[in-house]
């Protein structure tokens, strides 16, 4: 797929899962698909707008992203991107992919702890650097999204020129958004209003009399 480069704050944010959102940096504008995540600073900017969905590490806060981190966290986008595909297919993850996810999970172990605010809260760790931190998470989200009982909600958004997942979580939910809803209407609506001409009508002039051949 031929994309162009886009920005992290035109990323549609549908609250869907976190693999799910990873995906979807890879999206369409009036049938241009556009990267998300073309500069560094596109993928610090995703990662710190879910920064409340990622595991904390023990040294806390949060390391500026490299350029080799981003690319890594492309590279596991491409990689979800085909799983979720697979998914929506009804085929399971390829070898290669699962050894991919299973790597990046067991480098990031995380544990639970309970917090010392109060209320008091349970806080999930990790040992690991931050972007190991992330990737383990987001190859986790993978997992949880690739097997029972989510696995069979899982949906390639069918509006016109859209290229999102999201997760069916509603028996009435056909669109990523209601904005694809809204588009795919549009589109029905415009469709009935103009029939195809009937195949009578398509004739050579010698057809009518009266007119020269």
């Amino acid at each position: 797929m031929t994309t162009a480069p886009g920005s992290a704050d035109e990323v549609p944010l549908l609250g869907e899962p976190l693999a799910i959102e990873l995906a979807n940096t890879v999206y369409a504008v009036r049938g241009e698909v556009r990267d998300g995540l073309a500069t560094v600073a596109d993928v610090q900017r995703w990662v710190d707008l879910h920064s409340g969905d990622l595991t904390a590490t023990v040294a806390g806060g949060r390391s500026r992203l490299s350029a080799p981190d981003a690319q890594r966290i492309r590279e596991l986008r491409d990689t979800v991107g085909a799983v979720l595909d697979a998914a929506v297919a009804g085929r399971a993850p390829t070898a290669g992919q699962r050894r991919v996810l299973n790597r990046l999970s067991a480098a990031g172990p995380r544990w639970e702890a309970l917090s010392d605010t109060q209320p008091p809260a349970v806080a999930l760790l990790s040992p690991s650097s931050p972007v190991e931190a992330l990737l383990a998470d987001i190859a986790r989200s993978t997992m949880t999204l690739v097997t029972e009982p989510r696995r069979g909600a899982i949906r390639a958004c069918p509006a016109p020129g859209c290229v999102l997942h999201f997760v069916k979580d509603h028996p009435r939910r056909q669109w990523c958004s209601a904005g694809c809803g809204n588009r795919a209407r549009v589109a029905r609506h415009y469709a009935r209003r103009i029939p195809p001409r009937p195949a009578d009508e398509v004739t050579s002039p010698a057809a009518h009399p009266g007119r020269p051949a």
